[in-house]
């Protein structure tokens, strides 16, 4: 059956579809449509184009960049957050750590844009951090708490009382009043989307879900009733933040898993890349138009992180180890005070020079038609070699930052470039940082689209255990596996028809149940309590070099199954490479897999899956 990938950016989609051995890809323009509206345009031009109706497509996989752009813009929905009495500042404070050793001034990086401090609640009741109630729900506060929120235009609520990953019985009982309230608003609650210690990192959680929720569900059922009107009956998933395939229901009411779900499933299409030229270790390097995002590969599969920092907003979420930064082919070049260019979005900026585009058009370092669909005007010529200058000086300290915090020397990797303007800037800033190699996949600026149609099928099914290894009892522990092992089953069975699933267990658990977890992978289901702690008991010894003390703390049990997600498609045909080209001059050179910049003294040689590009040895 015929597999459709659409990846939504900022400008385009991008589509890749699937039949038989080949894949076909289409860039369509978004012009002013929203992204569930731009995706089905995109789908019926596409499909026209390519003569296949869409009852002949069996699953389309989506992505978008939707969700890091609003991050980066700071636009989401207006979100209220309900905690315990006294710890209305958690979010505000943060954590005392300096984001920046030598900042004279401190500043908090608490993502204080979630919520605005009028739209906090502080609510009467407790539970003590073994759970049990310590003082009752005051559901009078909870109820003029709604009546507040309507006044207040509240699109959604997020619900953080202190030891709610313990005992939630208060946090659910909120959400009952605020639902009865506010039927319209949606409900978040900390321990269904991060049921662990530390209120700080919970309540950043539960904010940012509550402040992507009602977009993302909106978004997920208007594409899904838009393409059912058309005659789809095949099966919608959805990219994650780790590259992975998760369902529409999943989607709509987890939107924090997507929130890198473009990023990662470009890092799955650079992971690709990167496996046919035989790097061990690679960096993938994805320029757009408003965003450029890093992620390194290692051994065939990008870096996954559980605790990490993205867009500015601290996530504790398992997801590929994508870092993104405000800068692309729109962004415009503006003089700083001691004369250098920065770069801002937009095309308000009174001060501005050229936007990257135009810079690059202007140089003919880019072919005619720029990302925004100009030419490049009457921009002098010194004013744009400066601009791409220092477009190309910020990418590489931003490639560097990256790369040195992972303990990676950027020089001993190859560097795989997509997106619009990735194999424009990406060779000389690989020529800047001393790395070796550049690979230029085919299809770089649709890398979102082709990467979903090699990304996995995942079934999940999570249960809160929050007991110590020695009080849980071995059969409770079975009963508790054996259930989620026959949900993952179910849903595996749907989508995979005849394939038996091989299932995994991990499970989040610290030595107290106050410490940071730590996730611990068991292959196979656990037995007995005794197996989760001796892995937990070899993990920590490995990473820490002591044993743990005492019986380890369980938070929660996840069992999954994975499944590929399809063999790989050509994406184009060999016959059409273009012919090697040696070390000669700097030129751009027009291949089927778009254009590239080649820097002077480096050569062009056709590879299994697009292009390489090597500096003449010396250079």
């Amino acid at each position: 059956m015929n597999e459709l990938a659409i990846d939504i950016g900022s400008a385009f989609v991008d589509l890749a579809l699937r039949s038989a051995a080949e894949c076909r890809v289409r860039k369509e323009p978004i012009a002013c449509r929203a992204g569930a509206e731009a995706a089905l345009a995109a789908v019926d031009a596409s499909l026209m184009a390519w003569s296949m109706p869409l009852s002949q497509i069996g699953t389309i996989r989506l992505a978008s960049t939707e969700a890091v752009n609003a991050l980066l813009a700071r636009r989401g929905a207006h979100v209220a957050l309900v905690t315990t009495q006294g710890f209305g500042d958690c979010l505000w404070l943060g954590r005392q750590n300096r984001a920046d050793l030598y900042d004279p001034v401190a500043r908090s990086p608490a993502p204080t844009f979630l919520v605005d401090c009028r739209d906090t609640f502080e609510i009467g009741g407790r539970m003590d951090p073994a759970g049990r109630e310590v003082a009752p729900l005051d559901e009078s506060a909870v109820r003029a708490a709604a009546d507040a929120m309507r006044e207040r235009g509240i699109e959604a609520v997020a619900v953080c009382f202190l030891f709610g990953h313990v005992n939630p019985r208060h946090e659910q009982r909120c959400a009952e009043l605020i639902r009865a309230a506010l039927p319209q608003v949606d409900v978040c609650l900390s321990h269904e989307i991060d049921p662990q210690p530390r209120e700080y990192e919970r309540t950043v959680s539960v904010c940012l879900e509550a402040w992507l929720r009602p977009t993302t569900r909106r978004a997920v059922s208007s594409f899904e009733a838009g393409l059912r009107r058309r005659g789809f009956a095949g099966r919608l998933m959805f990219s994650d933040s780790r590259g992975d395939l998760i369902d529409a229901a999943t989607a709509a009411t987890h939107a924090v898993c997507l929130v890198a779900n473009g990023p990662a499933a470009a890092a799955r299409r650079a992971a690709v890349a990167a496996q046919c030229v035989a790097a061990p270790s690679a960096i993938a390097l994805d320029i757009g138009s408003t965003s450029t995002d890093l992620c390194l590969i290692e051994d065939g599969e990008p870096r996954a992180a559980q605790h990490t920092v993205f867009a500015g907003v601290p996530m504790r979420q398992a997801m590929t180890d994508v870092a993104s930064i405000a800068f692309g082919g729109n962004c415009r070049a503006v003089r700083d005070h001691l004369g250098n260019f920065a770069f801002v979005a937009g095309s308000h900026e009174p001060k501005a020079t050229a936007s990257l585009s135009e810079a690059l058009l202007a140089l003919g370092r880019m072919p005619p038609i720029g990302l925004d669909g100009t030419s490049g005007g009457e921009l002098n010529n010194s004013i744009a070699v400066e601009i791409v200058e220092a477009a190309e000086r910020k990418v590489a300290a931003g490639l560097l930052g990256y790369a040195v915090k992972r303990n990676v020397d950027p020089a001993l990797t190859t560097l795989v470039v997509m997106g619009g303007l990735g194999s424009i800037l990406g060779p000389p800033v690989a020529a800047l940082l001393g790395i070796p190699q550049v690979m230029c996949p085919f299809a770089p600026a649709a890398s979102g689209a082709v990467g979903l149609l090699a990304s996995r099928l995942r079934f999940e099914s999570v249960a809160r255990v929050n007991a110590t290894t020695d009080a849980l009892d071995a059969s409770d522990l079975a009963d508790t596996v054996a259930a989620l092992a026959d949900a993952v089953r179910a849903k595996a069975r749907v989508a995979v028809e005849a394939r038996t699933p091989i299932l995994h267990t991990t499970i989040e658990m610290a030595i107290n149940a106050h410490m940071h977890p730590h996730r611990v992978r068991i292959e196979g289901l656990p037995k007995h309590p005794a197996d989760i702690g001796a892995a937990f008991r070899a993990q920590h010894l490995d990473r820490f070099g002591v044993d743990p003390p005492g019986h380890p703390f369980i938070f929660s049990l996840t069992v999954d199954a994975v499944a590929d997600g399809g063999a790989e498609a050509s994406v184009v045909e060999m016959s059409r490479l273009v012919s090697a080209i040696g070390p000669a001059g700097a030129a751009l050179v027009e291949t089927n897999a778009g254009a590239i910049w080649k820097p002077s003294g480096w050569s062009l040689t056709p590879v299994r899956d697009g292009y390489l590009l090597r500096p003449e040895s010396g250079q």
